[in-house]
């Protein structure tokens, strides 16, 4: 029920969204903000669909797996029967069974049968029985291992289906920010083109004062063309990457969609032991290795078992009433009869030889199922250790790329302060202001990359990307219900 909510919750901003992409179709840009990007892709994305589908057959499979060990049967009969000795007679029968199996593997049955005829005569039958297993040979670990089994698959299409929306939602937030990359790429080039022109002006108005040598307006003017192309370039990929966004959110590419973003640089501090012990408690790899492991620990059992006999406490009781009018006084006579029995079944086989094989692959697979559950335990902590190095090394790019910054800034002004007076010509300003574009791109770049290090670290550590992204400001429950999650 609540993954219907929650997809529901989705469709509603998906149609929320087509109806801003209505606006977009008449010429007018529409804003779409990272989550409204997340509620759309979640809503369409055919793999989460088919997470989402396994999850819900596994869970009727669970429930069907349980309702199977209470059964309860009702029939009857009519029907009209005529013998050499007796005139035509009627006859009518009704019954019910009852039957359930407990998790300890004890079961209970109760019949109950009515049969009565157009004579009068009448017979009723009830009979109670009950078995218990005292050695669960023949290769049974209980009589709910079906519904064990289905348990755990459960359980493993639910941590299924979160790493199908972790991977979705960390490959949106990717999407989204290298998009936002290339917006601000455009932001700095138009500003090279801007100072590119303003330089163009300057140097064409001193070359016709006799200023400065013609090879400083050639430079200028190459710079310009440069400054363009490099705004062409950046306008080309914003798109590309917005119609790739686009289409992985289920969108069509056509629409003119703007995404908001306000990149908020905020460096952390992580402690190394702690984010592992997270990963090792958060993370749903090795809970669905263990999953795997109690399967191969029943599969152990099962290979044991064979070698035991199969012994069972039955007992049985049983009632029955018989009604018979007699042929001469019309009187109805009845018998009652009552019988019980109680005993020990057995059943042992003799001289299966391949069953110890049986044990020693199940004994080997569970030691490779233990060594896999390490393994993805061992692997995690060096996801968790190179998520912080990369996050650290992206906090130290970011370091370096704003004194790049401040130092290009400080050559531009002296080379322009320079070329101003004479000194120099204009080759090492124009060499200056495309070092300040370089610059500033870089440093949008490095603290892009930081804040997506960031989101890699919490998904390296298992937590919820989705309920990450309700936790930051401007993404409240009025966007997507915390409760639906």
């Amino acid at each position: 029920m609540r993954l219907l909510y929650y997809f529901f919750i989705l469709f509603f901003f998906t149609v929320f969204l087509f109806g801003k992409a209505a606006f977009s179709s008449e010429g007018r840009v529409c804003d779409i903000t990272l989550i409204e990007c997340v509620a759309s892709a979640l809503n369409h994305n055919y793999a989460l669909k088919q997470a989402q589908e396994r999850l819900i057959q596994a869970e009727t499979e669970y429930y069907d797996s349980i309702n199977d060990k209470l059964r309860m049967k009702l029939s009857g009969a009519a029907y009209i029967a005529k013998n050499p000795s007796a005139s035509s007679e009627g006859f009518f029968n009704s019954g019910g069974t009852l039957e359930y199996i407990s998790p300890d593997g004890s079961s209970f049955s109760l019949d109950a049968e009515m049969l009565h005829s157009s004579s009068s005569s009448s017979n009723y039958d009830l009979g109670v029985s009950y078995r218990r297993p005292l050695a669960r040979g023949g290769g049974v670990v209980t009589a709910w291992q079906d519904v064990r089994s289905s348990e755990r698959n459960w359980a493993g299409e639910r941590y299924q289906f979160f790493l199908e929306r972790q991977s979705l939602v960390y490959s949106l937030i990717q999407s989204y920010l290298r998009l936002i990359y290339a917006q601000r790429r455009i932001e700095v080039n138009k500003l090279f083109v801007k100072s590119s022109l303003d330089n163009l002006t300057v140097t064409k108005r001193k070359f016709e004062e006799g200023l400065v040598p013609k090879i400083d307006l050639s430079r200028a003017e190459v710079n310009l063309l440069n400054s363009k192309a490099s705004l062409l370039n950046a306008e080309t990929s914003w798109e590309e990457q917005r119609d790739a966004l686009l289409l992985e959110i289920g969108l069509d590419p056509r629409l003119a969609v703007r995404p908001v973003y306000d990149l908020s640089y905020s460096p952390a501090v992580f402690n190394e032991d702690e984010c592992i012990a997270a990963a090792l408690s958060l993370r749903k790899e090795p809970k669905m290795d263990e999953i795997d492991l109690e399967g191969l620990k029943d599969d152990l059992t099962v290979a044991k078992n064979n070698f035991k006999p199969q012994i069972d406490f039955v007992a049985s009781w049983n009632k029955t009433l018989f009604n018979d009018p007699a042929r001469d006084s019309g009187l109805v006579s009845s018998r009652r009869t009552n019988s019980w029995s109680a005993g020990i079944e057995y059943t042992a086989e003799i001289g299966q030889r391949r069953k110890k094989s049986d044990i020693d692959r199940a004994n080997r697979n569970l030691i490779l199922g233990s060594e896999k559950l390490e393994q993805t335990k061992r692997e995690i902590i060096k996801e968790v250790r190179d998520a912080i190095r990369d996050l650290k090394l992206a906090e130290n790019q970011v370091i370096i790329k704003e004194e790049s910054l401040v130092a290009a800034e400080e050559r531009l002004r002296l080379a322009t302060r320079s070329w101003e007076e004479g000194i120099v010509n204009n080759r090492e300003m124009l060499d200056a202001q495309e070092d300040l574009t370089d610059a500033r791109i870089s440093l949008i770049g490095a603290r892009i990359d930081y804040v997506i290090y960031a989101y890699a670290l919490k998904k390296a550590m298992g937590i919820d990307l989705l309920k990450s992204l309700l936790e930051e400001p401007g993404n409240t429950v009025d966007k997507l219900s915390e409760d639906t999650l």
